[in-house]
């Protein structure tokens, strides 16, 4: 039974990846003749990959699939290939424009239309007299009134015209990748032949270039900073060829294909060594395969080349019928010796034993005139043992010496014949060969390799489907093919700040959208929302009055999404308001994010120190540099903040003994601190709850005592 074209269904699920996509197609058999048993699926995109198709049924089984090249048809899902709307427009607008010309020589001809001066009174014509002067004057302002008014109404109308026209054009540019541009464009589709009856649905599944997708986010907070609503917005470019229209989404940071080796262990076995195991589907190809075409060979005898036939007028050369026999010996010499054939003499005695085999085999005696050159012997299969003549003029071959003479071997020739042959290689088929979908077996014509498989091209197997439907193919279909691939990967730019999600610590996760989307075939990235929960956030404010006044925001927060946050830009709100925008790290699920939101204006900081220098010990040796550090925060936010507040007191260097630095007294009490990113001596911090208006000081004193005849390097007082 004939084919049966069937449509490509309904888009049902889609996986994005790093780079590219995996789309399922769900296909209703419905509607089909129970007796159908071979169905093509068509169109579908030219860039998908063939390794990648899978098929699966649901009350019905599928025995053989093929990835072919098919003409499409009309289909009455895409716009038509010339746009009527588009066509009507380009036609008004030119029609107007005819017609501003039309306006336009008129008012040119009427330009012309002149009156002559009068005459001079003198003898000769009369001139036109003034009453017919004046009527033509009055018809000729009328008439440029009237053209230029109507001039204005027709450009009026083809500048309208020309922006319609422009509309509809720039419409079309923007219109899907998926639009039908030509009746006999290929496009790829799917042979499938049935076990029974079609029934049920089939499950059609393949891989895309040209499909990528980046995260963003959105953080809305209030302004309070104590609850934020996270957001994950997916960033989708497709250029596949075909729309995904309603379709299930899953965003996935794994790489479509991965190459790796799986892990073959041997049987670990006690007693004697055994050979090893066969590999599974490859057999060692048969001897004598060759002897299976004879009765082709007799039947179509392939044509003697021909020969020109010199007349001689003495007497007949001997005709030299050891040529092929020669070669035969030459070959052999030439693999053992390794040396090139052009560069060695041809032996001399080969000539008479070529005769003697020919007189051993009842060869007829010489004619008397060359005859012409017989068809050369059809080459001998690889897998053939040599002939045990072959061997014999081999051996017979090295039997003589560099005088010609029987039994006076040569030293090299007696050095090889004493090595022992090498063994046979071992036969092992590579990956390719495997794939016994696409080995194709050579025709008779095709003497050398006939009889055997061999892996056939990509072009080649689509040619061949084109050729049995009855199509014919004037252009190279590896080219056609590889710029549909190179046009769906060429993707629109990212917005700004995102990055194409990475594996993480070796892991992948992949992001199901909630609810099914439309993704264009246009190149552009779409955004559509991806997960969005909400959680508390633990505000802070952080401020180093040694070094600035200034106190920054920062907020703490447990990622509340199922999946991790990866990395790339987040939008940060504050009561509705946009304020930044941050770049993520990769934070798991679960784990903690920390943000900094920039200065908070509504908090202020006002830092004081005093300094004096007091004697100390026996007899005033030494010298005390009293330090005190007095700081006030003055919250000015409508709730309580919790403020941190960093101080740094001097340290001393290893093996400084005459210098000592203690702390007195602090109020409140603080805690040593120390950065997780860098190391730091010295570091202390004051952490304090400020309700709204109130106004909190911080005390610290320390003293440094040093030698009394001594100074500190850059001077005794360390706070400024």
């Amino acid at each position: 039974m004939a084919m049966q074209r069937v449509s490509r269904g309904k888009v049902e699920a889609v996986t994005v990846f790093r780079a590219g996509a995996a789309v399922t197609r769900q296909i209703s058999l419905e509607g089909l003749g129970a007796d159908v048993r071979e169905l093509r699926i068509a169109p579908l995109p030219l860039a998908l990959d063939d390794d990648s198709v899978r098929l699966t049924g649901e009350g019905v089984e599928a025995t053989e699939l093929h990835v072919v090249l098919t003409p499409v048809d009309a289909d009455p899902d895409l716009p038509p290939p010339e746009d009527e709307a588009l066509e009507a427009a380009r036609l008004a607008e030119a029609a107007a424009e005819a017609r501003v010309e039309t306006c336009v020589q008129a008012l040119a001809a009427l330009e012309k239309l002149g009156l002559e001066p009068r005459a001079f009174p003198e003898e000769g014509p009369r001139g036109i007299p003034m009453q017919p002067r004046l009527a033509l004057v009055a018809f000729r302002r009328e008439r440029q009134e009237a053209l230029h008014a109507e001039l204005r109404a027709r450009r009026e109308a083809h500048r309208k015209a020309k922006e319609e026209r422009r509309a509809l054009e720039e419409a079309k540019r923007r219109a899907t990748t998926a639009r039908q541009t030509r009746p006999n464009e290929l496009r790829k589709g799917v042979d499938v032949r049935l076990a029974g009856p079609p029934r049920g649905t089939l499950r059609l599944s393949y891989r895309v270039p040209g499909a990528r997708w980046v995260p963003s986010y959105a953080l809305r907070f209030d302004a309070a900073l104590e609850r934020v609503v996270v957001e994950a917005r997916a960033h989708v470019a497709q250029r596949s060829g075909e729309d995904w229209a309603d379709a299930a989404l899953t965003l996935s940071t794994a790489s479509p294909e991965a190459w790796t080796e799986l892990p073959d262990p041997p049987a670990i076995r006690i007693g004697r060594r055994q050979a090893a195991p066969k590999r599974r589907g490859w057999r060692e190809p048969p001897q004598g395969a060759d002897a299976l075409f004879a009765d082709y060979d007799r039947a179509f005898p392939a044509p003697s080349p021909r020969s020109s036939v010199v007349p001689t007028t003495g007497a007949a050369p001997e005709p030299r019928m050891e040529l092929e026999e020669e070669s035969a010996d030459d070959d052999v010499f030439a693999d053992l010796l390794e040396e090139p054939r052009a560069e060695r003499p041809a032996p001399k005695r080969a000539k008479k034993r070529g005769r003697a085999r020919e007189d051993r085999a009842g060869a007829p005696p010489p004619p008397a005139a060359p005859a012409p050159a017989a068809a050369p012997m059809p080459p001998m299969p690889l897998q053939a043992p040599m002939p045990a003549e072959g061997r014999a003029r081999s051996s017979s071959l090295f039997g003589f010496g560099s005088s010609g003479a029987p039994g006076a071997p040569a030293p090299q020739a007696v050095t090889m014949a004493a090595e022992p042959p090498p063994p046979e290689p071992e036969l092992v088929a590579p990956d390719d060969l495997l794939a016994f979908g696409r080995l194709r077996l050579a025709p008779p014509k095709s003497a050398p390799r006939r009889g055997s498989l061999r892996l056939a091209g990509r072009a080649e197997r689509y040619r061949d489907a084109l050729v049995a439907d009855g199509r014919r193919v004037d252009f190279d279909l590896e080219r056609v093919l590889g710029q549909a691939a190179e046009r769906a990967r060429s993707l629109a730019t990212p917005p700004p700040d995102t990055l194409t999600p990475e594996t993480e610590d070796g892991f992948d996760y992949a992001f199901p959208v909630a609810h099914p989307m439309d993704v264009p075939s246009d190149g552009a990235f779409h955004g559509l929302p991806l997960a969005r929960a909400e959680v508390d956030a633990r505000p802070r404010f952080v401020v180093v009055p040694r070094e600035a006044d200034e106190v920054f925001r920062f907020v703490e927060l447990d990622n509340p999404l199922e999946g991790p946050l990866l990395r790339g830009p987040a939008d940060v709100y504050l009561d509705g308001r946009y304020l930044l925008t941050r770049a993520l790290r990769p934070i798991g699920p679960g784990e903690r994010l920390e943000l900094g939101l920039g200065v908070e204006q509504a908090i202020k900081i006002a830092r004081n120190t005093r300094y004096r220098e007091e004697s100390a010990g026996l007899m005033g040796r030494s010298l005390e540099l009293v330090h005190a550090i007095e700081i006030d925060v003055t919250n000015h936010l409508p709730g309580p903040a919790l403020v941190e507040v960093r101080e740094r007191v001097p340290t001393t260097r290893e093996g400084e003994d005459d210098i000592e630095v203690r702390v007195d007294e602090v109020r409140p009490a603080w805690e040593s601190w120390e950065p997780p990113d860098r190391a730091l001596e010295g570091g202390h911090r004051w952490r304090v709850r400020v309700e709204s208006g109130a106004t909190e000081r911080l005390e610290a004193r320390y003293v440094v005592r040093i030698a009394g005849k001594h100074e500190l390097v850059g001077g005794n007082r360390r706070e400024r």
